[in-house]
């Protein structure tokens, strides 16, 4: 399909959508204190006096009431603002103060999790695949240096650890992906068939047009070596031999559309595993790389695949001897790039997702409607680590 023309494409009747609004996540300023702009309670009551809720200072013993002092003026006051104080770090906002920062070494119990600490977990959770949506990506509020000119109409740079975008353009526009369709067709056939299942190529499959595997009606190979001809060669036959391998064509889709659905992608969707130029063929840069990381990082084979340069497979009972070579060069021209697919049509142009990983860091981007995509990405990747050369190295 890289090299193949099936008519023009057609837009969605709504049209494109035209925005650029950038979602965005909150970010702490560098060097602010936690519980200065979080806690509810005044920083100037957190003086080693009013820990846990101002209960430090230990009153004094009285013996007998005509012993006691006399209250004045001046200590009525005092024992007023007191109780203000107490009450404002026991009961604002129906919920009890965040504790002192010194709190666990006092207590010897860890304080509970603030916004910060809940804020910081859920990034965690989103970066191990708890969100997988396209919305967890958000801009941070570094300043940037300018992107260099690229030719691609749409594309998006960002950082796999953290989801923080580096660079972006239209990356919320509905577009035709060509064959970057083909990451959710095998991320649906691995959720309807195990890799070692054998499949049949039927007749629309063999007659596909390029780009091809070179399927032959009639062989017979398991779903992993047809994924090899889908992600490396590209191959139209592949993705349709899979979808009779599964129950037919339509099922394959359905499934590709519910992965999509799943992983909350409210602006793709697909007709075809191939990625052919169809009304209703299509997703945006933000949720195909999205789509891009839940494959990598939730299928070890998908993955293993897409770094792959060549695979043999040998001639035997079932089928003829195939070599699936990878058609994204940057494997083996960009330092340190691990995937992950190219894609062409005529509606679509020149498309590309690429990652790579160098001093720690996990960069993927995507390019769309490119006339020079490799070069856009390597671009694009240069930008970026540049970027983080004026930054501290990643924790851990």
């Amino acid at each position: 399909m890289d090299t193949y023309r099936r008519g023009r494409v057609k837009r969605a009747k709504h049209g494109p959508v035209h925005f650029e609004q950038l979602i965005r996540a909150p970010v702490m300023p560098r060097g602010a204190s936690i519980r200065n702009r979080h806690s509810p309670v005044p920083s100037p009551l957190f003086n080693g006096q009013l820990k846990h809720g101002g209960r430090g200072r230990k009153p004094q013993r009285v013996q007998r009431r005509s012993d006691a002092v006399p209250l004045t003026i001046a200590s009525l006051f005092t024992a007023a603002l007191l109780a203000v104080g107490m009450s404002v770090c026991t009961f604002a906002d129906d919920a009890p103060a965040a504790p002192a920062v010194d709190s666990l070494s006092q207590s010897g119990q860890a304080p509970a999790a603030g916004p910060v600490e809940e804020y910081e977990t859920a990034r965690a959770g989103s970066a191990t695949g708890a969100d997988n949506s396209a919305s967890r990506f958000f801009v941070g509020n570094s300043e940037l240096p300018p992107v260099p000119p690229l030719t691609a109409d749409v594309y998006l740079l960002i950082d796999m650890d953290t989801n923080e975008i580096l660079a972006e353009r239209n990356s919320e526009i509905r577009r035709p992906v060509a064959s970057l369709t083909k990451i959710a067709t095998a991320l649906a056939v691995l959720a309807l068939a195990a890799p070692d299942q054998m499949f049949e190529v039927g007749s629309e499959a063999a007659a596909m047009p390029p780009n091809r595997m070179g399927l032959i009606r009639g062989e017979t190979l398991t779903v992993e070596e047809l994924l090899y001809g889908l992600l490396l060669d590209s191959g139209n036959d592949a993705a349709y031999a899979i979808g009779d391998g599964v129950g037919g064509v339509d099922r394959l889709v359905a499934e590709m559309n519910k992965v999509a659905r799943e992983l909350h992608l409210k602006d793709t969707s697909f007709t075809n595993p191939a990625g052919f130029d169809e009304p209703g063929n299509y997703s945006t840069a933000r949720e195909i790389a999205a789509l891009t990381q839940f494959a990598l990082e939730s299928q070890p084979l998908i993955r293993s695949i897409v770094s792959t340069q060549r695979r043999i497979l040998e001639r035997n009972a079932g089928h003829g001897w195939y070599g699936p070579t990878n058609l994204n060069r940057m494997l083996s021209e960009y330092p340190g790039a691990f995937g992950v697919k190219t894609g062409w049509t005529e509606g679509s142009g020149y498309a590309l997702i690429a990652a790579s990983r160098q001093n720690g860091r996990r960069l993927m981007t995507v390019v769309l409607g490119a006339s020079k995509h490799f070069t856009d990405a390597s671009t694009l990747l240069d930008y970026g680590f540049g970027v983080y050369e004026l930054r501290p190295p990643p924790r851990g």
